[in-house]
């Protein structure tokens, strides 16, 4: 991997990152997908008895008057989900094996993880965005909107390969594509009137499937970025100040810290 470039204050700080990141060799990994996909309209449809309904009725309802996810294939999502995420591997350094190729992987000698997910949820909600400006000090103007919110939230069982005592780590992520406004108040002049002026940007289909390929490739970065602070801090134990976490970016070649661009990681 190429030499680092790090913007640290501290040099013995910017050498041991760069040389950690250099060093650092992923491992082989074993990549594991379900066959489906959970879907969630969390949205409260505006229909007459909605509350007298019991909870199945209400989740029934609920997924029929969605706007994306009861349009959403499965089979569909999940591989450009899964495509991206094998491409940004390898692309990372990881040698990327699929699930018809198990029995190769459990002969392998080398430094192996299972990366499994084992739950993903496509959650539709909303959103409120509100905008406002004063004028003059006192003359306060706003608009509030709903915007349309799509999520998907990935669950992930992390095991090392030829690790004895290693446990299995859950790892959590959600990324969210979702409508936009773009706009600003104008007040005219001469008569003093003001107006909101915007253009109203809302998510389709197509930007839904575009949120599995950005998941892929985030996923696959930050499952790189876990296994090197792991080796960071194996190797660098009390080099740097504790609890930073770094996250690298192979398109600038930069390492920065992070405190949410990462896995959740969940107690088990």
């Amino acid at each position: 991997m190429m030499s680092l470039l790090l913007s640290l204050s501290c040099s013995p700080q910017k050498r041991l990152a760069r040389e950690a990141v250099d060093n650092f060799k992923p491992p082989a990994v074993l990549l594991l997908f379900p066959d489906f996909i959970f879907k969630t309209n969390s949205k409260t449809p505006d229909i007459s008895g909605y509350a007298s309904l019991s909870n199945d009725q209400k989740d029934s309802v609920k997924y029929f008057n969605s706007k994306f996810i009861r349009f959403t294939e499965d089979s569909t999502l999940l591989r450009i989900y899964y495509s991206s995420m094998c491409e940004e591997l390898k692309n990372l350094g990881f040698k990327v094996l699929k699930e018809n190729k198990l029995d190769s992987f459990l002969t392998l000698k080398e430094p192996a993880v299972v990366l499994s997910m084992v739950q993903a949820e496509l959650e539709e909600t909303a959103d409120t965005a509100l905008e406002s400006e004063v004028f003059d000090d006192s003359l306060y103007y706003s608009r509030q909107f709903i915007l349309n919110v799509v999520r998907l939230n990935s669950w992930f069982e992390l095991n090392r390969l030829n690790t004895p005592g290693d446990s299995i780590k859950v790892l959590f992520s959600s990324f969210f594509v979702g409508d936009q406004v773009d706009g600003n108040f104008r007040r005219h002049p001469l008569i003093m009137d003001v107006n909101f002026k915007y253009r109203y940007m809302e998510i389709r289909l197509d930007d839904v499937y575009g949120l599995a390929d950005f998941s892929g490739k985030k996923n696959a970065g930050y499952l790189f970025d876990l296994l090197l602070n792991n080796y960071i801090n194996t190797r660098y134990p009390d080099a740097f100040r504790p609890g930073t976490y770094w996250h690298y970016n192979r398109f600038n070649n930069r390492l920065k810290p992070t405190s949410d661009d990462r896995f959740t990681i969940i107690d088990n």
